[in-house]
């Protein structure tokens, strides 16, 4: 998800664009105003060397074509499991979970195999058209992934602030509504160069082989703060008010029962979902400001950091399944039985292990099982 890139043109203050590199672009921003700021070589560059070597290219090829099949096959999971598991999907937080799943999905689809071609290749090769269909699905599927972790994030704040005005109102309708908003803000993010809001030079960028969303300051300000910081910002502010009330909660009583440690479980699965998400997303943002204030930001960053942060952002698509794999007990099993393909009884064997848990390894918390005394905790789920 390429945010800010080039610094638009303005007035013609660069009347030159030199597109002589053999898979890749040289930009040389030639100014022809005489109180340009900018100096002749500013944004020139002679390097005419293909953007990778091979050994390069192959690495570069199989990391990422990795990170789409595991991304693809571990948000089709998420589905699948809702899907077929009615004990998944009668708890109203997994259809979160999976429009979440589908965002991330479609970024692996959609996204990633362009993206990978224009980094592969250094320049653009599909035309116009696609351009902007490109950017305009980057944009749209990176940011409803990030709005999505809001969502879940929002959802269990109001469950645990405000359990008694919300829990009742937190039907199947609400939920889809906040999906419904979800994805909408993310389209209203989206969705405004194609109707026009970008520069001169991001047209002319794009004929000459360079494929980046809207340049233009406005646009950037809009598309970064309502897509990544606002939502970082209401994340942070929300998981912090979580934690300080659920352990205020279980320091309080003098006995903590089973509900109160699932409970802390699913907090601090959320926040291992927060730590991830600002790790994956946080560089990229950062390079996003600092190329705002770049004469020329196709130069000032390294073009490898570039590459990096951008697909750091996506592997946070392919973190979020494997967290729940990892974190919650509930999703492993459908996940087991799908990947072996025993999808036929998958309902009834969860059944099976819920009717164990609740009565047989009941015993082990009264301390007796196959005969002997123990005082161990059984395992519990943290969805």
């Amino acid at each position: 998800m390429e945010y800010l890139g080039v610094t638009p043109s303005i007035n013609n203050e660069y009347d030159s664009l030199d597109y002589s590199r053999e898979g890749t672009h040289n930009l040389t921003c030639r100014p022809n105003h005489p109180t340009s700021n900018v100096s002749e070589n500013a944004c020139y560059t002679d390097d005419v060397n293909p953007p990778y070597k091979l050994w390069e290219t192959i690495i570069i090829t199989i990391c990422t074509v990795v990170l789409i099949l595991g991304t693809v096959i571990g948000n089709t999971l998420v589905c699948v499991a809702v899907g077929k598991v009615k004990k998944l999907r009668k708890q109203l937080h997994n259809t979160l979970l999976v429009s979440l799943a589908v965002s991330d999905l479609l970024v692996a689809v959609c996204v990633m195999p362009l993206a990978l071609i224009n980094e592969l290749m250094g320049v653009w090769i599909f035309g116009v058209v696609i351009c902007d269909i490109y950017t305009l699905l980057d944009v749209l599927l990176c940011t409803a992934s990030i709005l999505n972790l809001c969502a879940i994030s929002l959802d269990r704040y109001f469950l645990v602030e405000h359990p008694f005005w919300y829990g009742p109102k937190r039907t199947k309708k609400t939920i889809r509504w906040i999906i419904t908003v979800t994805w909408a803000l993310s389209i209203l993010i989206s969705i405004p160069p194609i109707f026009g809001w970008k520069s001169d030079a991001d047209r002319a960028l794009i004929e000459h082989g360079v494929c980046l969303i809207s340049q233009d300051l406005g646009y950037q300000v809009y598309a970064t703060g309502v897509a990544f910081y606002l939502p970082l910002i209401i994340m942070l502010t929300v998981y912090i008010r979580i934690y300080i009330i659920a352990d205020k909660i279980c320091s309080n009583k003098s006995v903590v029962t089973k509900t109160d440690k699932t409970n802390m479980k699913r907090i601090k699965t959320l926040g291992v979902i927060m730590g991830t998400f600002i790790v994956c997303w946080l560089p990229f943002f950062i390079c996003a400001v600092i190329r705002a204030f770049c004469e020329c930001p196709q130069t000032c960053i390294p073009r490898w950091v570039n590459g990096f942060v951008q697909w750091l952002g996506y592997l946070n698509s392919l973190f979020n399944p494997v967290i729940y794999v990892i974190c919650n007990r509930e999703f492993r099993k459908p996940f087991k039985e799908l990947l072996s393909c025993r999808c036929r009884g998958i309902n009834a064997k969860m059944r099976s292990e819920t009717y164990y848990d609740q009565y047989c390894n009941k015993n082990s918390q009264t301390g007796l099982i196959d005969g002997k005394m123990t005082n161990e905790n059984t395992s519990e789920s943290i969805i």
